[in-house]
Formats: structure tokens, C-alpha cells, sequence
């Protein structure tokens, strides 16, 4: 009976061969997403410190 548990769990929550794609395409999103981000990061600070530069009590 144990046995019989063991596979149906392994069967619930192993991946299959579509999941394996879907994750790839997920993390490449993601990673797409996190350039993104970065760029926007880099604009945001150099934003913040031209107005604080501009304007010292901008905080």
C-alpha cells in the first residue's frame, strides 16, 4: 500500500514535458522583465538625483 501512495504522489508532482516548457518560458520572461527593471532603476536614480540636485529639500 505504501508503494501504491508513493507512485500516485510522484505521479501528481512530477513535471511533464509541457510544464518543462512553460517553466522555461516563465523564466525567461522573468529574466526579460528583470533587464527591464534594471534599466528602469538606472533611470529612476539618475531622475532622483537630478531633482534633488535641482531642488535640495526634494526628499
Amino acid at each position: 500500500m505504501l508503494t501504491y501512495k508513493s507512485y500516485r504522489y510522484l505521479a501528481a508532482y512530477s513535471p511533464t514535458m509541457r510544464s518543462f516548457g512553460k517553466t522555461y518560458q516563465i523564466a525567461y520572461r522573468l529574466h526579460k522583465s528583470d533587464r527591464i527593471c534594471g534599466f528602469l532603476n538606472q533611470v529612476k536614480v539618475q531622475l532622483e538625483d537630478l531633482l534633488c540636485r535641482r531642488w535640495p529639500n526634494y526628499t
